[in-house]
């Protein structure tokens, strides 16, 4: 497997999406192998798949993450997110 993107700081992401986040335990176990980082992501298109604190944790928890893996997972996505708003 090419890692160049782990390299340079990509992320691997965990989906709140219905049908979409039956693979997340899949994308958890790469990550954790690959050491990659991993973000969560609702792939909200509409104001009904946004989630709350608790709807994450259990997707997260769902992919077999540890509590200390979700917690790392929220600061990551947090990290991306003033990342990615502050270029401007």
């Amino acid at each position: 497997m090419r890692l160049n993107w782990l390299k340079k700081g990509g992320v691997l992401e965990l989906t709140t999406r219905k049908g979409h986040s039956l693979t997340n335990d899949h994308i958890a176990r790469c990550a954790i192998k690959y050491g990659a980082r991993l973000i969560l992501n609702t792939d909200s298109h509409s104001p009904s798949d946004l989630i709350d604190l608790s709807f994450a944790q259990k997707i997260a928890l769902g992919a077999g993450l540890s509590e200390t893996e979700f917690l790392s997972l929220m600061q990551n996505s947090q990290e991306l997110l003033i990342k990615v708003t502050s270029c401007g």
